[in-house]
């Protein structure tokens, strides 16, 4: 779950094209198929722009290939290797359809992803 919410610019810096990650938002991070969980982790570098990714599938205020666009863009900003970032986006570029429906199948039904965080998390007592 995001503690506090964070924004992502698209493209240029001063783009003002921005993605901002509501707190409170439940990711699962990278879903990585078991077969590549041994060469890529479900969190790791690219862990800012697995949530960015994971926002902008439940959002869909952009279509699925602008939101994997994104997800490489952002992976590059991180500084992830060029063959991770690869075969990170291709995962996602081949196998993301499936939760690209089931989100907005989700959406359709309204579940929401985004929780309100207990009072504790959000002033930051433990």
């Amino acid at each position: 779950m995001v503690r506090a919410p964070y924004s992502y610019e698209i493209g240029e810096l001063g783009s003002g094209d921005l993605i901002t990650v509501e707190q409170g938002f439940q990711t699962d991070f990278a879903s990585v198929p078991r077969l590549l969980s041994p060469i890529v982790a479900r969190w790791g570098q690219h862990g800012k722009a697995a949530v960015v990714h994971d926002y902008l599938y439940l959002d869909q205020g952009r279509y699925k290939k602008q939101s994997d666009e994104i997800f490489r863009e952002a992976m590059g900003v991180l500084g992830v290797a060029r063959w991770k970032k690869f075969l990170i986006y291709r995962a996602v570029k081949w196998f993301g359809g499936g939760s690209w429906s089931s989100n907005l199948k989700r959406r359709e039904r309204g579940v929401d992803r985004v929780q309100p965080l207990p009072v504790r998390l959000v002033e930051g007592r433990t």
